[in-house]
């Protein structure tokens, strides 16, 4: 490393120094011309002018970071919900407890948690209404989705049939993720 040399420095900055660079800088616009003083100062002016643009664009995103990872910040964890199709099993086992209570309305099971209730005649409204009602109550934590339901004259076979979607519902634990900055 240099060692800083201070009869140098003082060298530069003595009176006749002083003299000469004065005469430099005075004699300097007839030397280069004004034209080429004029470009020097415009470019330097506009460094200064990108520089500082920089800079303020620079404080001005650190501020949006932060104040989106404060933001992140307060966001809670959110639980994870799924929905998977009751089981056949499942099923079967509601609609055999109900077979006996609803003269007239039939039922056919899908493997997908799924269950057609159907009534030959519109005389059984009263129990086809039943039927659904006690499906779609007959599980802890079963969601229902009527997927089709047709009454009287639309119906293709049945005179009453619908169609019913059961989903278990479960709830996990909310996922808290770390964010890499």
């Amino acid at each position: 490393m240099a060692k800083l040399d201070l009869k140098k420095i003082q060298g530069y900055l003595s009176a006749e120094k002083m003299k000469d660079l004065d005469r430099f800088l005075d004699a300097l616009p007839g030397n280069v011309g004004y034209n080429a003083l004029i470009f020097a100062f415009s470019t330097w002016a506009l460094a200064a002018a990108a520089v500082l643009f920089a800079v303020m664009a620079t404080k001005d995103l650190t501020e949006l970071r932060t104040k989106l990872l404060e933001v992140e910040a307060l966001q809670p964890p959110v639980p994870e919900i799924t929905y998977t199709p009751v089981s056949k099993s499942n099923l079967q086992k509601v609609v055999d407890g109900i077979e006996g209570l609803y003269p007239g309305v039939s039922y056919i099971i899908d493997g997908n948690g799924e269950v057609s209730v159907s009534a030959g005649d519109v005389r059984y409204i009263p129990q086809f209404k039943s039927a659904i009602s006690h499906l779609q109550n007959g599980g802890k934590m079963w969601r229902t989705q009527i997927k089709d339901l047709c009454f009287g004259k639309e119906c293709s076979g049945p005179k009453l049939q619908g169609t019913l979607s059961f989903y278990m519902v479960r709830v996990e634990d909310a996922k808290i993720e770390q964010k890499e900055n």
